[in-house]
């Protein structure tokens, strides 16, 4: 399959992105695979103006990190850190090129990685609390390595790669601030599916955030400085401890070990218990290594993009199928909530009835507005 790099480059540099002349700009390249893709990002910065850096990784790299002592990889993200600090705008082309390399990993390793990496998050943070002062993006760049691990043909995947970032963004954006409308006027929100869930929780005065995969002014003005590509969701920070219920999410994938029909049972915001026919054990030995306030309630998602129509059990597409939600628990202060915690995790849900107060957002997996 033939993509025009350049055409997409120029893009997300201009359209997505929107660089200006004199600002720094971090692409983060997780393998040589994408580096032509990152290459032609950095050149097109360079035509507007700015002023591009590529740091490169690979899978051997990550995977030789991952076999060193917890002790190790605990150690901060210095260099990282120190690019944070300057970087005006920062996209992540980092996710793996084979994500079955990362299957079953050591709880504990991960919990230590992610530790090491709270420091660059911290940046972040700060620099973007009183107003925008670095944007954020990620981009999921198809390896024929992903689409063997998802179980369908290179041609098949990438096709809804690339066909889900060349949507109508203005269709998309028009739907996200209609529900986003009704999001900012409703207090309790209902969530039912054919599996038995059935959930509760508040979003009172919590403002909700449109990933259309544009920054714009009005972005800046709500401080909302991340953005995934492809894109198209609509998502707000629950009220930490209001949810109680049950959830139940048919599939998804974690550190490619997949999960199938987990149960999640919330009490006044916390996850008290999970169970599932595979995966919940290595789920929980997850957030039992993970700091903070990692069972937490932390986020609402509403997928909105009309080109993703499958799971495949990556969640950067997945929870932007249109017609599905996503809940996560855990570090919820990119969306303003109170959530401090080194993990963050969508689960995917699949034909949702979704309510805010009285009205009915969607039925079923079908929207009502």
């Amino acid at each position: 399959m033939t993509t025009d790099l350049n055409r997409v480059a120029n893009k997300v540099v201009n359209d997505c992105l929107r660089i200006k002349p004199g600002e720094y700009f971090w692409i983060s390249c997780a393998d040589d695979y994408y580096f032509k893709f990152c290459e032609e990002v950095a050149i097109e910065a360079v035509k507007a103006g700015a002023h591009p850096h590529i740091s490169i990784s690979s899978d051997r790299i990550f995977m030789e990190n991952i076999s060193q002592t917890t002790d190790f990889l605990k150690e901060p993200a210095s260099f990282a850190s120190a690019i944070t600090e300057v970087a005006d705008v920062h996209l992540q082309v980092v996710f793996p090129r084979n994500p079955g390399v990362s299957g079953g990993l050591d709880p504990h390793k991960l919990a230590a990685m992610s530790s090491a990496g709270r420091s660059v998050q911290e940046i972040v943070y700060k620099k973007n609390k009183d107003t925008v002062k670095q944007r954020k993006a990620s981009f999921l760049y198809p390896t024929p390595e992903a689409a063997a691990s998802y179980g369908i043909s290179y041609e098949i995947f990438a096709d809804m790669v690339w066909r889900s970032l060349d949507i109508d963004y203005e269709a998309l954006r028009m739907r996200a601030k209609k529900i986003a409308g009704i999001m900012k006027n409703s207090d309790k929100v209902y969530i039912t599916n054919p599996e038995g869930t059935n959930l509760e929780f508040s979003i009172k005065g919590r403002p909700p955030f449109i990933d259309d995969g544009v920054f714009d002014e009005e972005d800046f003005e709500e401080k909302i400085y991340m953005m995934n590509l492809p894109t198209g969701e609509v998502c707000v920070a629950p009220v930490e401890d209001s949810a109680n219920g049950v959830a139940y999410f048919k599939f998804n994938r974690f550190m490619g070990r997949d999960l199938k029909n987990l149960k999640f049972e919330f009490k006044n915001g916390k996850v008290v218990n999970i169970e599932g026919e595979e995966g919940a054990e290595y789920y929980k030995s997850i957030l039992d290594n993970q700091t903070g306030n990692k069972d937490m309630i932390a986020e609402l998602g509403i997928g909105l993009n009309p080109e993703i129509n499958r799971v495949l059990g990556e969640l950067a597409l997945d929870e932007k199928i249109i017609g599905t939600i996503h809940i996560a628990t855990g570090e919820n202060r990119m969306l303003h909530g109170k959530g401090v915690s080194s993990f963050h995790y969508d689960l995917v849900m699949d034909k949702p009835t979704l309510k805010f107060d009285n009205t009915l957002i969607m039925e079923n997996g079908e929207y009502r507005v």
